[in-house]
């Protein structure tokens, strides 16, 4: 047989050989080029992946899985190596997982079991995370999850619902303090007012117990206007007077809210009587009046203790119910005198001239008081709400970033204050003009008085003020020192509209303090210097004219005299001479 005869017929018969093991070579590298490229999907997915073989108990609980693959995602996901995971149980792998997170062994188990895809949002403890979880079954018994982490999303969300939050509970405070000081308007009567308040201020902050009480006459104790125990057994009779001690008196003496939320265990629970109501949380909030304490609003047993916040709100409805009472009292005040008008009105017909011009004369003085203690009622009250709706306005505005339209915000909140102080001080000028006067004998400090009311006061930077005190105490009511000195500086400032100097020297002179208090202003003409002191006459273009009426009742209250000393054009100096007490 010829020699390529014989090599073709070798050629044909391995042929299919030779292409089968070509076409095998192909399918392996095709494998291969396919695992390739699966594995580096798999490696460079963005969510991360675990595939888990799960393990049960006897009674086919799940009880751990193992991790038998993850990707690179997981490590960049969790902080955790493949070396540190792959091959091990979960509660070798991260200890305490069992603990902290159960849920999970029993969502894996059961799709390990069931073979059904499950999808959940799981807050994973040890790692402090949120995950967004998809989880299927290859093949019964394993599971794969497929993950991405959404704790950036998952505090977004509780950063908006804590604003939902926020806000609603703003609204809820403002018309809380809405409807206290409508209840201040309604009711002439304080029990009413202050039960008004009370119920508001018990609704909003969450109490079911309380009581609102005023100070007695001598300072020592409670008088309880109502008690509310919030239907726990209370056998204490509420119409005795509660002595001022435990941490009632540190309300009172401080003048500030005063909280205790572990009362069983604290060092008040002494002072509680037998058959008082059960107490795991206190709060009060003093009532407040020219800056002396009058009462206290008392809130006990909210769930989970008093907080910050709700200390502040009691003070706010503290100060409501103030302003309530301090109302309620100048209506008395004024029932009073109208009765004691009627009186000396029954006998004083049958005078002479003179005595029927003293009785025209003491009717338009009270006419004059009835108008300044209603007018002052009046303004008061939504005086009231417009401070408190300042107050949660500038609250709200401190947590805003800074900006332009915030600094905008907080000087127009600067300049509604001002005229809101200059409201206040018409109203107490009216006031301190209608009702009597009793001064208190008290050793007052005039430097520290002086050095408060320039401060407080702002004055404009065109005005240079010299202060000098060489009678540092006097025996006087600090009150009425404070008033006199306020109209006295006040209207220095009004008459130096393009500025000047001012000048207060407080000196002792004999026995007697003076305090002059000297502007180089406009000065006072001639023809209205006798009419100065007489009540509504006044030569400003805004103003009610008690100032100085208020200065001279005050003076002589304090067993003073005042008097003044003005050049037109040069200035004026008023001087307040006051003797000492005997």
């Amino acid at each position: 047989m010829p020699k390529n005869t014989r090599d073709n017929l070798e050629h044909k018969k391995f042929a299919p050989l030779t292409q089968a093991k070509t076409k095998i070579g192909k399918s392996e590298i095709a494998l291969r080029d396919s695992e390739k490229k699966y594995r580096s999907l798999f490696e460079n997915m963005l969510d991360g992946f675990a595939f888990c073989q799960m393990i049960f108990d006897e009674q086919n609980n799940p009880v751990d899985f193992v991790y038998l693959e993850i990707n690179a995602a997981f490590e960049r996901l969790t902080g955790l190596k493949r070396e540190a995971v792959v091959g091990k149980k979960v509660t070798e792998a991260i200890p305490g997982t069992e603990k902290a997170n159960p849920e999970l062994f029993e969502i894996y188990g059961r799709v390990a079991l069931t073979c059904r895809e499950e999808r959940f949002d799981i807050f994973f403890k040890p790692l402090s995370k949120w995950f967004s979880i998809s989880a299927y079954c290859p093949q019964k018994g394993y599971f794969a999850a497929v993950f991405e982490d959404i704790t950036g999303r998952k505090k977004m969300e509780q950063e908006v619902s804590n604003s939902l939050e926020d806000s609603k509970r703003r609204e809820s405070e403002i018309s809380a303090l809405l409807k206290s000081s409508k209840a201040v308007l309604q009711n002439k009567e304080f029990p009413d007012s202050a039960r008004a308040i009370f119920d508001a201020a018990k609704e909003l902050i969450g109490a079911t117990a309380g009581y609102v009480a005023l100070l007695s006459d001598n300072g020592r104790e409670n008088d309880v206007l109502f008690l509310d125990a919030g239907g726990l057994p209370c056998t204490v009779d509420p119409s005795l007077p509660m002595p001022i001690r435990g941490l009632r008196a540190e309300a009172y003496n401080s003048g500030k809210v005063a909280v205790e939320n572990d009362f069983n265990k604290s060092e008040w629970k002494k002072f509680m009587p037998d058959g008082h109501v059960q107490l795991k949380s206190v709060l009060f909030a003093p009532l407040m009046i020219e800056q002396r304490p009058v009462g206290v609003i008392g809130l006990a047993n909210k769930l989970g203790g008093f907080t910050k916040r709700d200390a502040e709100m009691a003070m706010a409805f503290g100060e409501i119910a103030s302003v309530a009472l301090a109302n309620s009292k100048m209506l008395e005040m004024l029932e009073e005198n109208e009765k004691e008008l009627k009186m000396h009105s029954e006998h004083l017909e049958g005078l002479v001239e003179e005595r029927t011009k003293m009785l025209k004369d003491s009717e338009r003085m009270a006419t004059i008081g009835q108008t300044a203690a209603m007018v002052g009622h009046d303004i008061r009250n939504p005086l009231q709400a417009i401070t408190g709706d300042l107050y949660l306005a500038r609250a709200e505005l401190a947590s805003l970033p800074v900006s332009d339209e915030k600094n905008n915000a907080l000087e127009s909140l600067a300049e509604i204050e001002k005229n809101v102080d200059y409201i206040n001080k018409i109203v107490a000028d009216l006031q301190d003009f209608a009702r009597p006067l009793k001064p208190n004998a008290e050793e007052t400090n005039l430097k520290l008085i002086i050095d408060q009311l320039i401060v407080k006061n702002g004055l404009p930077d065109n005005i240079e003020v010299n202060v000098r005190v060489d009678a540092e105490k006097v025996v006087a009511d600090s009150t009425f020192i404070n008033r006199i000195m306020y109209n006295l500086v006040n209207n220095a400032v009004q008459a130096m509209p393009k500025g000047g100097q001012l000048t207060i020297h407080a000196y002792k002179e004999a026995n007697d303090v003076v305090i002059s208090v000297k502007d180089t202003g406009v000065g006072i003409p001639e023809a209205v210097k006798g009419k100065l002191f007489t009540p509504m006459f006044t030569t400003k273009a805004k103003g009610q004219g008690f100032g100085l009426a208020v200065i001279k009742r005050m003076t002589e209250a304090l067993g003073g005299t005042v008097s003044f000393e003005s050049q037109e054009g040069k200035g004026t100096t008023f001087i307040v001479r006051l003797p000492p007490r005997s």
